[in-house]
């Protein structure tokens, strides 16, 4: 079974944005889907985000990383 990746909505990529404008925070760098954005606003609302972890390639073994 394959699991389908759904991009992140105009609207969650908006209340992200909004959220970190008004918290101060600094906005997540990559959103790959809709499942992550979810999570980032879960993050955000909880105090618990961490921008460092939405980052483009950020889960691939610093080796593998584009240069």
């Amino acid at each position: 079974m394959t699991l389908a990746v759904v991009a992140p909505t105009d609207a969650q990529l908006g209340y992200i944005a909004d959220l970190c404008r008004k918290q101060g925070l600094e906005p997540p760098r990559a959103i790959h889907s809709s499942q992550e954005a979810s999570a980032i606003i879960d993050a955000i609302r909880g105090g618990r985000y961490d921008a460092g972890q939405f980052v483009p390639d950020a889960d691939l073994p610093e080796v593998l990383r584009p240069g």
